[in-house]
């Protein structure tokens, strides 16, 4: 089986090298910032991997989640003495237009941190946010937000995704949710991992 590929496109950005479509039909967008030889976790290892693994950890992504809103540009007439002498608006007075213009604002909505190794093929993923008054409650969107990110982490060629088995985000039973997605306990205290040579992303 073929799994979709996710079109990466380089951006112009002083701060962002790529962006991605995510939800395309809400509108949400990725920017990811990548970092090379960012080393692991800025000089503490993670205890998802051993020390010699650690030290192999060459890159860093920052992935922060947006939703493109509309919104309608508003002419305002401030001042043209021609016009308000041939009793058109008044100074101040929004012009009618005969076709709306937009502008498109983006708003984030979430965020998702990891550290890899191009090497031995391994990812800590650090954490995965969907920024909502109640993530469970909205879990829809919170599932697919995840799924996309272990689709992306796959299609970088890792083969082991690793994270924590508690985040503050996800008070209850976040070690059942993280089940739904394939996690599993590595025998490591509250650490689990996902083999993604035996797992298949649907993107949404």
């Amino acid at each position: 089986m073929t799994e979709p590929t996710i079109n990466l496109i380089p951006l112009k950005d002083d701060f962002y090298q790529f962006q991605a479509d995510v939800l395309p039909e809400e509108q949400i967008i990725a920017k990811i910032m990548r970092e090379h030889n960012w080393g692991y976790a800025r000089g503490v290892p993670f205890e998802h991997i051993s020390l010699e693994e650690n030290q192999k950890i060459d890159r860093y992504e920052l992935i922060q989640f947006f939703k493109a809103y509309k919104t309608p540009i508003i002419h305002i007439l401030l001042r043209d003495d021609a016009v308000v002498r041939a009793g058109g608006p008044a100074i101040g007075e929004v012009l009618a237009e005969k076709t709306p213009t937009y502008d498109v604002h983006f708003q984030k909505v979430g965020q998702a941190q990891l550290w890899y190794s191009n090497t031995t093929k391994q990812c800590i993923l650090w954490e995965c946010l969907f920024h909502s008054v109640d993530p469970e409650a909205d879990l829809t969107h919170t599932l697919k937000i995840w799924r996309w990110v272990l689709a992306y982490i796959k299609q970088l060629g890792m083969e082991q995704i690793y994270t924590h088995d508690f985040d503050p985000a996800y008070p209850t039973d976040y070690p059942r949710f993280l089940k739904t997605l394939g996690f599993k306990y590595t025998g490591k205290a509250r650490i689990m991992m996902i083999d993604t040579k035996e797992t298949d992303y649907d993107l949404p």
